[in-house]
């Protein structure tokens, strides 16, 4: 789903210890170094921004940009791009107490932590190389030209799909968030206000209820779902919406066709969707979970619902590993979230629906908001 960035980058910000407490990190910490046994690393840095932070925050805890290093002893290291002045605030928000800043060339920096940690050569992994710039990539690799870089990031990610029973938690509180702003914003289009009066609802709501971010997306002006681009008199009915929502760093999504169809039988929409819902079992490759959806809808809206995409993986990214298409060579992980959806229009109409499930023997399990 392609979805416009808000103005306000972020919201509510803050470290849920209840949701996940310093013991979560640290219990993946053990699980990363297991892999890194497995593959002989000697260390690991792993890459983050504010756009991207998928990898970093699982280790970190806090949903930003930096660079983290974890290696088989000792608690990792944080060195964030910017200057000293965040960094009161930034320890606020993450259970990792060695943080600092390292500039945007962070090369000689990471050299002198690995020496300090008794370092001074062997195999290092790499984890979202992808997110530096050219120069500050190679002042990366030319300052650690005495190690062995190896990419880690298929191992990395695979290790991360699983879900962890607090991270599922954390989702289906994200998943409450937006729930309760589709509703909000339903509410309000039918008591008259236009489709993006019900957007603003749907934000405002959102982020009373302490949603770090926020995307929205509605038939605002035409049959296309539209980011929110100023106020329009438009009232198009069935409202379309699809809202996107962030807690913590992990996103949860709702798409929303109002008014419901009214026929006895399900919307084709939902249709699609309950299909890949019951092909969404471990192992099974994510373009047969994209096929058993598209057999449910007719040749136009094939097309429509492959536009708009039919899933991928959610937790930390809002569209995260696996992406579910029929061209994807991805098989699905045990105990991963998939958010499954289709937007199915031809010229019978048009029905727009998603869930969130957990992959599991015999289907997915759908989440309930919290």
């Amino acid at each position: 789903m392609i979805n416009m960035e808000p103005v306000l980058k972020r919201g509510y910000t803050a470290w849920d210890q209840a949701l996940l407490p310093a013991d979560e990190f640290t219990e993946r910490v053990s699980n990363v170094r297991a892999a890194m046994r497995s593959a002989g690393l000697d260390a690991l840095l792993v890459w983050g921004n504010q756009y991207e932070y998928a990898d970093f925050s699982y280790l970190a805890g806090m949903p930003t940009a930096g660079t983290l290093l974890l290696t088989h002893e000792g608690d990792p290291s944080i060195f964030t791009g910017g200057g000293g002045r965040e960094l009161p605030f930034q320890r606020t928000l993450t259970w990792v107490g060695q943080l600092s800043s390292a500039g945007p060339m962070p090369g000689s920096t990471l050299k002198a932590a690995l020496s300090d940690r008794s370092i001074s050569t062997g195999t290092v992994g790499l984890v979202a190389t992808h997110l530096l710039s050219a120069p500050a990539y190679a002042n990366v690799t030319d300052s650690l030209e005495g190690y062995a870089l190896r990419p880690f990031d298929a191992e990395f990610q695979r290790l991360r799909a699983s879900k962890r029973p607090r991270e599922v938690t954390t989702v289906r509180t994200a998943l409450r968030i937006a729930s309760d702003a589709a509703e909000a914003a339903v509410n309000a289009f039918d008591s008259g206000a236009t489709t993006t009066e019900a957007m603003v609802e749907a934000e405002r709501t959102a982020r009373v209820n302490r949603a770090r971010d926020i995307r929205i997306l509605a038939n605002v002006d035409s049959d296309d779902l539209r980011p929110f681009e100023g106020l329009s008199p438009a009232c198009r009915t069935p409202l379309l919406l699809w809202i996107g929502v962030d807690y913590h760093g992990y996103w949860a999504d709702v798409a929303v066709t109002s008014p419901a169809s009214n026929g006895s039988a399900p919307a084709p929409a939902d249709r699609a969707v309950a299909a890949m819902v019951n092909a969404a079992t471990p192992g099974a490759a994510a373009a047969d979970v994209a096929g058993a959806g598209l057999a449910q809808l007719s040749t136009a809206a094939q097309t429509s619902a492959q536009d708009y995409g039919l899933g991928s993986g959610i937790g930390l990214a809002l569209s995260d590993w696996p992406t579910i298409g029929v061209s994807s060579d991805a098989q699905l992980v045990d105990g991963g979230l998939l958010s499954l959806r289709a937007l199915a229009r031809d010229d019978n109409g048009v029905s727009f629906a998603n869930v969130i499930v957990q992959v599991a023997a015999g289907g997915g399990r759908k989440l309930e908001p919290r």
